[in-house]
């Protein structure tokens, strides 16, 4: 049954010869766009032209309402009657709005049509014979995603299921924040659950991921899964506890590690002596030890010389072992030089191997240790009173300078032992040419004057003899 709600009409007295009020207004009025559930409003402006104010009543049948039944519009002026429409169906709604003006009833046609899609997402209502489940929000259609919000987004009959924004929790036992076991996902964390994994223990508050970690208890307090007996997380354990970190404060210094000699850190935990690079047991020369080559393993004090070339015992001579007398023969020499510095003498390497002269004692004058580098077998050096090539009278292969040389005589020695010497006092001596050892002579028979020749073979500045070239006297 349909109730219309009356409002009496009522008009101030006016004064005689005073217009009386004249009320006018709109004949209807639509709303285009009226939403299911929803109220929109229209103002319905009432205009007064009269000089008295009116008493306006209004009614009208649902789903159109007005919020008051009575109104005053003031003499020339107007006032506006706001007129409310909520719709209940997706029908069309036609009603009539009736004015009770100065005594006479007044009507006007209301209309209001409802949206089939009010939200603009693309579906219809479910009332409107859609499937849009609540069609006031445009995230809420079959076709949305489900969020974690209370609200059916999908249209499926089912609040919050394989929501986009769920999250992974766990069991957390000893609530310590960190949860373990099996993953579930939710909207809401539960109690007794954690939103982050990764508690090895469970069951004590004490073992989780942001614990520091106490090293040396056998306890893995942090969860990283590492030794507790490693703590510089190098991967080796602390000596200290059974492993072999020599250093388990820097992560630098393991078993792995190549190590840099001479910086005084035993970077490898090997144990040796940082300053004992090549590891024979005896530190570098250079930082206090004795060992004259620190990266040749096979040199070393103490060890046993071996014919190959290298000191192995570090006395500074050169397979001094294996030396024989004779390996080494004077085979040439100037005693008297036209040039102020130009007494030379030259060795020959008899033996079958590389002999060296470093260590060897030349005594001519003064005593002298050498320096000269390997020769080889059958090859010759020469041993010169000046290095400058004008100083000594034109000699450019040098391999080293003699001490003062004031003798006829020298010698070359091994420890006390004589390998060779010439001791030409008393011998008939040219002046400006060399006294040269033909082939076939040794060590035995260059002691004999008669056993040289006198050099024909001009090198510099008329200056005769052959340095370290075969000699060229028969």
């Amino acid at each position: 049954m349909r109730t219309l709600i009356f409002l009496a009409l009522t008009t101030a007295c006016t004064p005689v010869g005073v217009p009386a009020a004249r009320v006018s207004h709109p004949d209807s009025v639509a709303f285009p766009s009226g939403v299911f559930g929803a109220t929109s409003t229209v103002d319905l402006v009432l205009t007064n032209s009269g000089a008295a104010e009116s008493e306006v009543s209004a009614a009208i049948e649902p789903p159109f309402s007005v919020p008051s039944a009575t109104f005053r519009v003031p003499a020339q002026g107007s006032m506006v009657i706001p007129l409310a429409y909520t719709p209940s169906s997706y029908d069309t709604a036609d009603a009539t709005l009736t004015l009770v003006v100065d005594a006479a009833a007044r009507a006007i046609a209301v209309q209001g049509l409802v949206l089939t899609d009010a939200d603009g997402d693309g579906v219809d209502a479910v009332g409107a014979g859609g499937l849009d489940c609540d069609d006031r929000s445009a995230n809420v259609h079959p076709t949305a995603d489900e969020f974690c919000n209370d609200t059916d987004d999908d249209c499926d009959g089912v609040v919050d299921e394989s929501a986009l924004d769920v999250f992974e929790t766990w069991v957390d036992g000893d609530g310590d924040g960190f949860g373990a076991g099996e993953s579930a996902l939710v909207c809401d964390l539960p109690s007794g659950s954690a939103a982050v994994d990764g508690d090895c223990d469970d069951s004590t508050a004490t073992i989780a991921p942001d614990v520091a970690e106490v090293f040396y208890d056998g306890v893995d307090a942090d969860c990283l899964g590492d030794s507790d007996f490693d703590a510089d997380g190098d991967g080796f354990d602390s000596a200290d506890h059974g492993g072999l970190d020599c250093d388990d404060v820097s992560a630098s210094i393991h078993p792995d590690v190549v190590d840099v000699p001479y910086d005084g850190v035993d970077a490898d935990c090997s144990g040796g002596s940082d300053f004992d690079a090549d590891g024979d047991g005896v530190d570098a020369e250079a930082f206090g030890g004795t060992d004259c080559n620190d990266i040749e393993p096979r040199q070393a004090p103490g060890l046993v010389e071996v014919e190959d070339g290298l000191d192995q015992d570090c006395d500074v001579l050169v397979d001094e072992d294996f030396v024989l007398v004779g390996d080494w023969v004077v085979s040439e020499v100037m005693l008297r030089p036209t040039a102020q510095n130009g007494q030379w003498l030259e060795l020959r390497n008899t033996s079958s191997a590389t002999r060296d002269l470093v260590g060897l004692q030349l005594v001519g004058g003064e005593s002298q240790v050498l320096g000269v580098n390997p020769v080889a077998a059958g090859e010759r050096v020469v041993l010169c009173a000046h290095a400058d090539v004008v100083e000594n009278g034109g000699v450019n292969n040098c391999a080293a300078v003699l001490a003062p040389w004031p003798g006829d005589s020298v010698e070359l020695r091994l420890r006390a032992a004589l390998l060779d010497g010439v001791d030409a006092s008393g011998w008939s001596l040219p002046t400006g040419a060399a006294l040269e050892l033909p082939a076939g002579e040794d060590e035995v028979s260059n002691d004999l004057e008669a056993s040289w020749c006198t050099a024909t073979t001009v090198y510099a500045n008329s200056a005769m003899g052959t340095p370290g070239a075969a000699e060229s006297c028969p």
